[in-house]
């Protein structure tokens, strides 16, 4: 797949020489991590295998819902991580990438951060194997300015080949805030889920 070739020579140009790397990699004639053909290939493998799939939703009370979804629908929560603003152009002009090797989790982190502070997205890290270049889990947080007022704070996480989660917090200008969590599993291991709501101290 093309995206795992761009992984390889992302990985390849940081090994041994970081600094270097975050200096000098951000030029227009070198790739930044496709994040748009990750997901529909991971959204292609849940359509090709007839995984059982659900999700779990929290909500401000503490609720807990679990609902059997089908491909549509799951197609439909996915392209949630479908962001235009992380097309390949935009990433390349409007986010600063940078690299380093984690040895806490045996991995290789690929971060972006935004070159202007008025970008929506914050944040999105993608964890790689250290050994085989795969990618482990991507993260991207988001923040928000609502039209009425108030913030809407987001921590989206894709677990490669498992699940993946959306928590969001949203401030009001009253003060008032309000919490959710979804939660969609096709092949994460039922005892390693463990979900709460978010809180302001989570982002």
């Amino acid at each position: 797949m093309r995206f795992a070739l761009v992984i390889a020579l992302i990985v390849f140009l940081a090994t041994g020489c970081i600094d270097t790397y975050q200096k000098e990699y951000n030029t227009p004639d070198k790739p930044y991590f496709p994040l748009k053909d990750f997901f529909e290939s991971e959204m292609y493998e849940v359509k090709r295998v007839p995984y059982f799939m659900y999700f779990i939703q929290l909500d401000n009370t503490g609720k807990r819902d679990s609902v059997v979804i089908n491909q549509k629908q799951f197609d439909s929560l996915a392209n949630l991580f479908v962001i235009k603003e992380l097309n390949q152009e935009n990433l390349q002009k409007n986010y600063q990438e940078s690299v380093f090797h984690d040895l806490s989790t045996s991995s290789y982190t690929i971060n972006y951060t935004p070159i202007d502070e008025d970008y929506d997205i914050r944040s999105v890290n993608v964890l790689l194997h250290e050994e085989t270049n795969e990618v482990k889990r991507i993260f991207i947080r988001a923040n928000r300015q609502l039209p009425e007022g108030g913030r809407l704070t987001e921590q989206m996480s894709w677990k490669k080949g498992k699940s993946f989660q959306i928590s969001r917090f949203t401030r009001y200008p009253n003060g008032n805030t309000v919490s959710s969590m979804l939660f969609v599993n096709w092949n994460e291991v039922t005892d390693s889920i463990n979900l709460s709501l978010p809180t302001a101290d989570a982002f």
